[in-house]
């Protein structure tokens, strides 16, 4: 939010929690006017506690772990309890909760936009989107109603993902206080001036920020600051998440070898 705020004094094309469905107990976080376009923006950042938590423990036990990042595997109930099972049903989850707080462009002027907020492996919502065989967002996605419909997300008109997840404490910044030692290292703060400047987290040098294949114009895209010359963004398509995004992942505890 602040990120958008900074763009230039905008206080009148700003609003928090606006209500762009009628009739509706639920919000996006904010919408703001840039250029000549209204953006409707909803923001959404997976718990991973239990991930993690779990991933460390198998670890500890002295096994290698399996993380399954694509459901092209089927999985028995052992596989699951012993490895690490896909993520894309979080992803599913902001997708049903945003698309019921958009409403539909009814012109070429107001957007909706989702800005999921994930760790570095960012490639694993991108997968959960737009892998070849199961893609969330097209006719091959495994979600489907009882009557085996598939559900699709026809208010969402762009979605971005960024590592926020990991790099939240970022928003905390804006201080006098010097960063907790905790921090010594991470690149995300390596040579930044800190004391009372907002570091904005789109740009920053190590961080990573996709764009999943828009269906809207790129004239659309470009007043969103999202990206710069020196740091743009990857447009992630079905060939990409083919080619690069890994379908399964080891994890080992190096320690014990």
């Amino acid at each position: 939010m602040n990120t958008f705020l900074l763009q230039k004094n905008i206080n009148k094309a700003f609003e928090y929690e606006p209500r762009p469905v009628d009739r509706s107990n639920k919000n996006p976080e904010f919408s703001v006017i840039l250029s000549k376009y209204k953006y409707y923006i909803e923001v959404k950042s997976p718990n991973l506690e239990n991930y993690w938590k779990k991933l460390s423990k198998k670890l500890e036990e002295g096994r290698p772990v399996i993380r399954y990042d694509s459901r092209i595997f089927e999985l028995s109930e052992e596989q699951k309890k012993e490895n690490l099972a896909s993520t894309d049903s979080k992803v599913k989850d902001f997708l049903v909760d945003a698309n019921e707080k958009f409403q539909k462009s009814r012109d070429n002027h107001c957007f909706n936009v989702l800005f999921i907020c994930w760790t570095a492996e960012t490639d694993q919502p991108a997968t959960a989107l737009k892998h070849p065989m199961h893609r969330l967002l097209t006719d091959k996605s495994w979600f489907k109603d009882e009557k085996e419909n598939i559900i699709k997300f026809d208010n969402i008109d762009l979605i971005f993902i960024s590592d926020l997840y990991q790099n939240h404490i970022v928003h905390m910044s804006c201080t006098s206080e010097p960063m907790p030692s905790i921090l010594s290292g991470v690149p995300y703060f390596e040579k930044m001036t800190i004391n009372g400047i907002i570091p904005d987290p789109f740009i920053l040098k190590n961080s990573r920020n996709v764009i999943i294949e828009p269906r809207i114009d790129e004239s659309v895209i470009f007043p969103l600051p999202i990206s710069s010359y020196e740091k743009p963004v990857t447009v992630t398509t079905e060939k990409y998440v083919k080619n690069y995004c890994s379908e399964i992942k080891f994890s080992f505890n190096w320690s014990r070898f």
